[in-house]
């Protein structure tokens, strides 16, 4: 069984559900920054099972990372 989440998770949640969204789409899509507390929800979410984290690199290698919402079952 998931945990309730925040008001913040609610909106990260809402940010990421329709497929693979980079930490500064998720930031605009709150009207944000990439803020450090931001950053540290996104990856509570990851880490408590409610999203799901994918790494990339840009083409000069820098890393980027994707979050979508975690299917039930997976």
């Amino acid at each position: 069984m998931r945990r309730l989440l925040s008001n913040r998770e609610l909106d990260i949640w809402h940010a990421s559900c329709n497929g693979w969204v980079t930490r500064l789409a998720i930031a605009k899509t709150l009207k944000m920054s990439k803020h450090p507390a931001l950053m540290l929800a996104i990856e509570n979410m990851v880490t408590d099972g409610i999203l799901e984290r994918q790494l990339s690199e840009t083409k000069k290698g820098t890393p980027i990372y994707y979050y979508r919402v975690k299917e039930q079952g997976e």
